[in-house]
């Protein structure tokens, strides 16, 4: 005999499977993410990036460098590409300056 089951079992076991084997939402577009934009235009934003935020704040190009990488800031830039690519330099230096705040900074 074929014990009967309660709705909440099913929906409960869908659910784990799908969070077992199926990835995120956030998974997919950060895959997507990856395919549509060469690395080698990410890496160049990312490195002009990092030479405003030096100029913004008075420092070296590589103090700037360990500053943002420090405090994550440089990851953040990699995996936002897409949206940040299309703002301002200065508002995302401000942007990066406020994030390296809350994870920490002192600038």
């Amino acid at each position: 005999m074929c014990p009967t089951l309660k709705k909440e079992d099913i929906f409960a076991a869908r659910n784990k499977i799908m969070c077992n084997f199926v990835p995120s939402h956030a998974e997919k577009l950060q895959k997507l993410r990856n395919r549509m934009y060469p690395i080698k235009d990410i890496a160049e934003y990312i490195v002009a990036l990092i030479g405003a935020f030096a100029r913004r704040f008075s420092m070296t190009e590589t103090e700037a460098y360990q500053y943002l990488h420090r405090y994550g800031a440089i990851s953040v830039a990699h995996e936002y590409y897409d949206v940040m690519h299309t703002q301002s330099f200065n508002d995302m230096v401000e942007s990066m300056a406020s994030y390296c705040r809350r994870k920490g900074g002192q600038l």
